[in-house]
């Protein structure tokens, strides 16, 4: 037979770092940031990158204003797509259409992409989308 060794000690000469340390408020914890990227907070609660790698902020990307937008029709699909509902949106020019798309992303909470020249929302959003397009300005949102 042979003896047994406490396995608790063998290799370890220091004690590890403990990982809740700096939630907290206890000494021994280590915070690290990512290397390149200097986060800091603003006084309005969004977090910005100096370096202007990553920024999140309460517009959505400058489409506050969409009042040049003559008009902006809504459609429901599920033909094609194997039974799962879509969002269409159409009257939106090709240039502003990758822009809107991660807009809406953000503002409604759904995936979003661009498909024959409009943006293709994940599920039933055409309500949602109608009352974000009406607070942004459009003159005339078609449901249809």
């Amino acid at each position: 037979m042979s003896k047994r060794t406490d396995k608790s000690s063998v290799g370890h000469d220091e004690p590890l770092p403990n990982p809740f340390a700096l939630a907290f408020g206890e000494p021994g914890g280590s915070r690290t940031d990512p290397p390149g990227e200097d986060v800091s907070g603003t006084t309005d609660g969004a977090i910005s990158s100096k370096n202007g790698v990553s920024s999140v902020h309460g517009d959505e990307d400058g489409f506050s204003d969409l009042s040049a937008l003559p008009r902006v029709v809504l459609r429901r699909e599920r033909k094609g797509r194997g039974g799962k509902t879509v969002t269409v949106v159409e009257g939106v020019p090709v240039p502003l259409a990758e822009g809107l798309a991660c807009a809406l992303r953000k503002g409604l909470g759904c995936g979003s992409r661009i498909e024959e020249g409009g943006v293709v929302l994940q599920g039933d959003q055409v309500e949602r989308s109608a009352a974000w397009f009406t607070a942004r300005g459009v003159k005339k949102v078609i449901r249809g």
